[in-house]
């Protein structure tokens, strides 16, 4: 009687034993997950900034075995509470929504406080019918919290995570070219599509997650990630769910395309092109931000070649752009009046009864997370690294003149003279930039001193917090707002001595005679004083 339950039991056990690596189980909200560097509590985040943008400059994914990634490393985005819509299945590229506009999420409010909740976006030279992939959940996304910092990072826990990946929704619709499998550089391209067609759908999609471990899931596996954080609102995240859908889009066949020297070409075939300078992966991370929050101004892409060269848009350089629109330019009404973006994103935000809105607040936070793995300090040469089997460090990051972004407002003779003072060697080990922490006062703009200033060492500023046991609190976020109270009190001196200057009053009696554009200047000022009292108001209620 019990002989045959008892060889029941076994064979459900065998195929439970079996199908394990299929539905992978992580722990959500990043709970027992022990990690170095300065990355801040998503739980904290999300709950006093519900939606953000976060921006990721990465270092060059060296796997132990097989190929690397280029030299110039990479760049991503998260949009937190923003899901792809996976209603069409596994086979057709999933649009990015508003959580809060699914069914799932309106049955369910209580899901909305998910701290991992949110899309990764990423680009990959290997896509074909795409710009980027769609990534859900933060965990999946960076890989933080998926192991706990302890176990091994072999061949079988990556089996695992692809297979997560592909549950979660962050393969659906994606086709590899032929290029991206090792297995295919021999076959022809009839052998590669036969081949193809003898997987199964799940093989085929689980294929793809293994190729792209370390590039568009669980990257801090692959990589040392550099990141900024910048508050939005649900009005700016769902225009940046606009634009980043809209970017998704392969420019159509026939169409104006790149080309040599100063003509265009012609797009020749459904395809995308990934390619250093006319697109790639950082043109489409900062792009979004660019025209939604006006920080700086977008970058064009596919141009023709000599045009297109004055638009470089490399990881590292950009994520030290950011950081300067953000916690090094002044908060000055001068600033956000002549800048055109500025000033658009600041009036709509008036119009749309928000009381304004500007990328310079409290919540601008910089984050360091290092390669899954890494035992001691990541920057060093002699770092151990016992538990990752699947990569290796590699803290270089590639450094290149800027024509781009805030730069663009120097001459290129000047550009070349700071370019070829500050870079004797393109590829500056992050080990180097460690010299310049001791004294924060330096007036040095290069890249080299500058990148590891504001993530290692930026919690003296204010803007970043350094958690060396991997801790999970929040030590530095008291300093954080004290260092903006500050920053709003003389945003609010500079603008009191705007009012009492003689091109305001010349203004303002100008404005009561009707004039349009001096009307508009004296309500900006106006509205301008308005938001940033509102806002030193909080970080006192804050601080309180």
């Amino acid at each position: 009687m019990y002989k045959p339950m008892l060889s029941l039991f076994s064979m459900t056990l065998f195929i439970l034993i079996s199908i394990k690596p299929i539905q992978a189980k992580f722990p959500v909200g990043f709970v027992n997950s022990i990690h170095p560097g300065t990355f801040a509590p998503p739980k904290l985040i999300s709950t006093m900034y519900p939606y953000y943008y976060k921006y990721c400059a990465s270092t060059q994914r060296t796997p132990i075995k097989g190929e690397g990634g280029g030299v110039g490393g990479h760049a991503l985005m998260f949009l937190s509470k923003v899901c792809i819509d996976q209603s069409k299945g596994l086979n057709s590229l999933s649009p990015l929504v508003m959580c809060k506009d699914l069914p799932t999420f309106k049955s369910n409010p209580k899901k909305l406080r998910d701290p991992n909740l949110g899309t990764g976006v990423t680009v990959d030279s290997y896509l074909k019918n795409t710009i980027y992939m769609n990534v859900p959940g933060l965990d999946l996304f960076l890989g933080v919290g998926l192991l706990n910092g302890k176990e091994i990072l072999d061949e079988k826990k990556m089996l695992e995570i692809s297979n997560y990946a592909v549950d979660k929704g962050a393969t659906a619709g994606i086709v590899f070219k032929k290029s991206a499998y090792s297995w295919a550089k021999k076959l022809s391209e009839k052998e590669f599509e036969e081949k193809l067609q003898s997987m199964s759908e799940r093989e085929r999609h689980v294929e793809i997650a293994k190729i792209a471990f370390g590039t568009g899931i669980a990257i801090s596996y692959g990589r040392n990630l550099y990141c900024v954080n910048i508050p939005l609102n649900e009005r700016l995240m769902r225009k940046m769910i606009k634009e980043a859908n809209e970017d998704r889009k392969l420019v159509a066949v026939g169409k104006k395309y790149r080309g040599k020297f100063l003509k265009y070409g012609v797009k020749k075939d459904a395809v995308y092109d990934w390619d250093m300078f006319y697109k790639n992966c950082t043109h489409l991370s900062i792009n979004s931000l660019a025209r939604v929050t006006g920080i700086f101004p977008p970058v064009l892409t596919d141009l023709p070649f000599f045009k297109q060269f004055t638009q470089l848009a490399i990881p590292a350089n950009y994520f030290v752009e950011i950081y300067d629109g953000l916690n090094t330019l002044p908060i000055d009404v001068d600033i956000y009046w002549s800048d055109k973006d500025k000033r658009r994103v600041f009036q709509e935000s008036m119009a749309a009864g928000e009381g304004g809105f500007i990328t310079q607040q409290p919540g601008t936070i910089v984050e360091e997370i290092p390669l899954y793995g890494t035992i001691g300090d990541p920057h060093s040469k002699s770092v151990k690294n016992k538990i990752n089997l699947i990569h290796k460090n590699n803290d270089y990051v590639l450094q290149v003149l800027s024509l781009s972004g805030s730069s663009r407002k120097s001459s290129f003779k000047k550009k070349f003279k700071w370019f070829k003072n500050k870079f004797k060697n393109p590829f500056q080990s992050m080990e180097d930039f460690k010299e310049w922490f001791s004294d924060h006062a330096l007036r040095d703009y290069s890249l080299k001193r500058r990148i590891t200033r504001y993530t290692s060492a930026g919690d003296k500023r204010g803007a970043s917090f350094r958690h060396p046991t991997g801790k999970r609190s929040f030590e530095g976020l008291n300093d954080h707002y004290r260092f903006y109270l500050n920053r709003y009190n003389q945003a609010i001196l500079k603008l009191e001595r705007r009012k009492k200057s003689k091109f305001y009053t010349d203004r303002l009696a100008n404005s009561k005679r009707g004039k349009k554009e001096d009307l508009e200047y004296i309500k900006f000022i106006g509205d301008f004083e308005k938001f940033l009292r509102k806002k030193k108001g909080e970080i006192l209620r804050f601080l309180k």
